[in-house]
């Protein structure tokens, strides 16, 4: 008797959107780590309210991670707040329910002036 496994990629598609007070900007870089995503994309949309992750994978059971960097936030004034959150679209990501909250954002009270210099921040998100 012949066993015949047949082993179906699929593709999934989530989002990371923004409240209508922020928007991304930059260039989207991504990777991955483990051995079940064949493809990947990372874009931020149109009206950069939103970005839109889709990979495709064969398996369903294992730890990988995908990482997202170069990308910038953008508040439309100050005093303005919300949460990064995950729209699974057809994703099903263990343990991660659509519309679970990523991290918070916030924009400062009043404007950052800088006169005769620059200024420079770096930070670092982790989540999982």
């Amino acid at each position: 008797m012949a066993l015949l496994l047949l082993l179906v990629q699929l593709t999934f598609p989530f989002k990371l959107p923004f409240r209508l007070t922020f928007t991304f900007s930059g260039t989207v870089s991504f990777s991955e780590t483990g051995d079940d995503i064949s493809s990947i994309s990372a874009n931020i949309d149109s009206d950069a309210r939103y970005i839109l992750v889709t990979y495709t994978t064969t398996a369903t059971n294992t730890l990988d991670v995908i990482t997202l960097s170069g990308l910038s936030v953008v508040a439309a004034s100050a005093a303005q707040s919300g949460n990064v959150t995950y729209s699974a679209g057809t994703a099903v990501i263990n343990g991660l329910d659509s519309g679970a909250s990523f991290f918070p954002i916030a924009s400062a009270s009043a404007p950052i002036n800088v006169t005769g210099g620059t200024l420079s921040t770096q930070s670092c998100l982790l989540f999982g």
